[in-house]
């Protein structure tokens, strides 16, 4: 086991129909998992602007207030918020707590934590929670067994959820919610962090746990268990362990020391892959668009149906522009990222007299583009038949239709 004091940071992102996690951390579910009840009432936590709000209150306020200020930036199946989950070494976290003033000291390094994790990443705080109420649990058999006097000191008296007394070593953490949107950009920010981001959120915690005299937290390879799971997986060990008399003889001395191993990972597995593996999903598709945006509008051809639909269809192109923008904003895609850049005109030098002008003349008028000209002329002939059609009594409209029926027939057997 490493002599560090680890303090780490497992972000997990989730939508608006998991808003029970946010219930979880103030736990106000009817059962709250892993958490031993008559311990709850010591944690403590704060909201963020509305300090009479509970952090699910202040999440849907702040939800509806993004919504308000930009109705296109959330979706119904957006990442609305995320669960900053603040892993702390169990003995010099306990030592902080009660120490004088350590929870006040405690309770402000985490805002200050969530102030700077906004300002550098733009997410909005609701608020945060520190949990006392979870950890590994002694009976009091276990407890009179072990030999670390150290950690017995550190247990604090509880009982499972069968009701039977015991001890708990609690594991140390607070769950930090942000709402995923900047208010003052007006737009998500999940989709702007990156793999680096995510590693640098270590050092931003660290940061502010350092002069307490925790140590940076360190990615491991095994990295499958979180600090709700933790508890699930001791019991499933100790299953294991009840079939080996000679194992079962050892796992209570040993079970602080799994529990602190346990601590010491830095949950940056599966959840972790899956947000690297959609943000790099997201990555291709902006370059991917950025490229093909930027081949499209280089391209003349496209360029000129463009502007006949504009001219002609100003409807049709005001709803495919408004589209668009929404797309561009979903990409986080600006026009200048692949509009081509216009000519810069020559600077005149300085001390240079500028040339005089020439006699006014009528300028030359531009040809008119070439797929331009092939469109009118094909509304202009459109327009042509329909006149001639008005014209003709009904006999004459099917002799029209079987001509032009016959034309098509027999062009479909000159192209095979």
């Amino acid at each position: 086991m490493s002599g560090k004091k680890y303090v780490a940071n497992n972000t997990k992102y989730y939508n608006d129909s998991n808003m029970s996690e946010i219930a979880h951390v103030i736990r106000s579910m009817l059962k709250n998992k892993n958490a031993f009840e008559d311990l709850t009432k010591n944690n403590f936590g704060f909201t963020f602007d509305n300090e009479d709000l509970n952090l699910v209150q202040n999440y849907q306020l702040k939800l509806a207030e993004a919504k308000k200020q930009n109705p296109s930036a959330i979706q119904k199946k957006s990442n609305t918020f995320i669960d900053s989950v603040l892993v702390f070494d169990h003995q010099l976290m306990f030592d902080l707590l009660n120490s004088e003033d350590g929870k006040k000291q405690v309770e402000q390094s985490i805002k200050d934590y969530m102030l700077d994790f906004k300002d550098k990443y733009g997410f909005e705080p609701i608020g945060f929670q520190f949990h006392l109420d979870e950890g590994t649990f002694f009976t009091e058999k276990q407890f009179n067994e072990l030999e670390d006097e150290e950690l017995k000191k550190r247990l604090v008296k509880t009982k499972n959820e069968d009701g039977e007394e015991g001890y708990l070593k609690q594991n140390m953490h607070a769950q930090a919610i942000f709402l995923n949107f900047n208010k003052e950009t007006g737009t998500t920010c999940l989709r702007k962090m990156r793999k680096k981001d995510w590693s640098d959120c270590q050092d931003l915690l660290h940061k502010h746990f350092e002069k307490y005299g925790f140590d940076r937290g360190e990615p491991k390879q095994h990295q499958s268990k979180d600090h709700k799971n933790k508890d699930e997986y001791l019991k499933k060990l100790q299953v294991e362990i009840e079939k080996n008399e000679e194992l079962k003889k050892d796992f209570d001395k040993l079970k602080s020391e799994y529990s602190d191993i346990l601590d010491e990972i830095i949950i940056e597995g599966t959840e972790r892959e899956l947000i690297d593996k959609e943000l790099e999903n997201y990555n291709n598709l902006q370059v991917l668009a950025k490229t093909s945006l930027k081949a499209l509008f280089s391209n003349t051809p496209f360029k000129n149906i463009v502007k006949y639909i504009e001219k002609k269809e100003q409807k049709v192109f005001k709803y495919i522009k408004k589209k668009g923008s929404e797309l561009l904003e979903l990409l986080d895609i600006k026009p200048s990222d692949f509009l081509p850049k216009p000519k810069q005109k020559l600077e005149v030098e300085e001390n240079q007299p500028e040339p005089q002008p020439e006699a006014a003349q009528s300028p030359e008028p531009e040809p008119e583009p070439e797929v331009l000209t092939v469109l009118e002329q094909i509304e202009a002939k459109r327009e042509e038949t329909k006149e001639r059609l008005e014209t003709m009594s009904i006999e004459e409209k099917k002799a029209e239709v079987k001509k032009q029926n016959q034309k098509r027939k027999y062009g479909k057997r000159a192209k095979n």
